[in-house]
């Protein structure tokens, strides 16, 4: 049985939520569910912060649409959506 993503917040899904057939179900889909705790380099001076999962939730779908919708791919699509956000950050901190 699937996990509920709002049932404990310190819970970890690997991967985006998809439907029965392994596509996602909308943007909206639930994401993996980040524990409160800070990440090793968070903490760091000029550091970016994590993109929310909902800023990655629909990244990651604009992506799986660019692609054509073909199913299969989704944990990448979740990891290069998190990395295009973390770069365009450091990208606009460096610019500033």
């Amino acid at each position: 049985m699937p996990r509920n993503p709002s049932a404990h917040a310190s819970q970890t899904v690997s991967a985006p939520a998809r439907n029965g057939t392994g596509r996602f179900s909308s943007p909206g889909a639930s994401p993996p569910v980040q524990s409160n705790s800070p990440q090793p380099n968070s903490l760091a001076a000029n550091s970016v912060a994590d993109p929310a999962p909902e800023e990655i939730r629909l990244r990651a779908f604009q992506i799986y649409q660019r692609r054509g919708s073909s199913p299969g791919r989704e944990i990448e699509d979740w990891e290069q959506a998190r990395r295009e956000i973390l770069e365009e950050r450091t990208a606009t901190l460096r610019r500033a």
